[in-house]
């Protein structure tokens, strides 16, 4: 529970900084001005997010070896997974992701704080996928990349359906 509000804390602080988020992003991409420059930065965010959660995993495992047993045991888990397993809990946690990252505007600061904290502790707790949390399976050569790519396809999925939905309901009133 508590790395669940822990991560739910990170998130609030990549909003609060607008940092860029890649299951943050994809979800509003329907509403972007220009949908052809925010898909190019959307790949681009993606391989950055990725490739920063993998220097900040490996080298924290250089550091403490507990860390790097608990990261290896969490790899193999996810490798043995079903890919249709790996596909819906990411579409679950796309969707959270977005309610998460939509619902902060700055308007309503309590609400928004506790509407992304359940989001996230409600993904975390339940046991769904993310694509960028979990990056760092892929810092071993025996992960099954195409659960990853199963992760990668469910948040961008969840996303998607759940940025389309609001975007329709913010059109319609």
């Amino acid at each position: 529970v508590v790395g669940a509000l822990l991560f739910g804390l990170g998130l609030l602080c990549i909003l609060h900084n607008g940092f860029y988020l890649y299951t943050g992003k994809i979800g509003i991409v329907w509403i972007a001005p220009d949908k052809k420059k925010e898909t190019r930065n959307l790949f681009v965010g993606i391989l950055c997010n990725i490739l920063g959660v993998m220097l900040v995993v490996k080298l924290y495992m250089l550091a403490n070896a507990d860390f790097a047993e608990k990261i290896t045991q969490t790899a193999q888990t996810l490798s043995s997974q079903s890919v249709l397993s790996c596909f819906l809990g990411a579409i679950f946690c796309g969707v959270l992701m977005t309610v998460a990252t939509v619902s902060y505007r700055r308007e309503n600061m309590v609400a928004e704080t506790v509407i992304t904290l359940f989001c996230v502790m409600v993904f975390i707790l339940a046991g769904f996928k993310h694509c960028i949390a979990n990056a760092s399976m892929l810092l071993f050569l025996d992960c099954n990349y195409v659960n990853y790519l199963a992760m990668i396809a469910g948040n961008t999925v969840g996303s998607l359906c759940y940025g389309y939905l609001f975007q329709r309901a913010r059109e319609n009133g």
